[in-house]
């Protein structure tokens, strides 16, 4: 829903709901899509860790991000925002690596 108020329009916040995948090899960047709701194409961003990454509305509850190679396997938080600066909630997003086992290589 959209408010006018006097020369004001008024856009509601980003919803968040779910990121696929929600996990990535930590060399590499990793596509993932964010659904929720509210999602508009004005100057949309995800942060992955803190960090500002390129985003693209495909709809208004689907939004494309990409999380972008990091030094070593962690747990970080995504979220999503326009130029309001209206923030959506965290999502979680895991940086995994590969280790050698004895019967080949793991996911850690």
């Amino acid at each position: 829903m959209v408010i006018l108020t006097n020369d004001y329009v008024v856009l509601p916040a980003f919803i968040t709901t779910s990121l696929s995948p929600s996990r990535g090899f930590y060399r590499q960047n990793t596509t993932v899509t964010v659904t929720g709701r509210n999602f508009t194409s004005d100057d949309p961003k995800c942060y992955v860790h803190g960090v500002a990454s390129a985003a693209t509305v495909i709809s208004d509850s689907q939004m494309v991000c990409i999380a972008p190679a990091v030094n070593s396997p962690m747990n970080v938080s995504v979220q999503v925002t326009d130029r309001c600066t209206n923030i959506s909630l965290p999502l979680d997003f895991n940086y995994y690596g590969m280790i050698l086992t004895e019967r080949g290589f793991g996911i850690c």
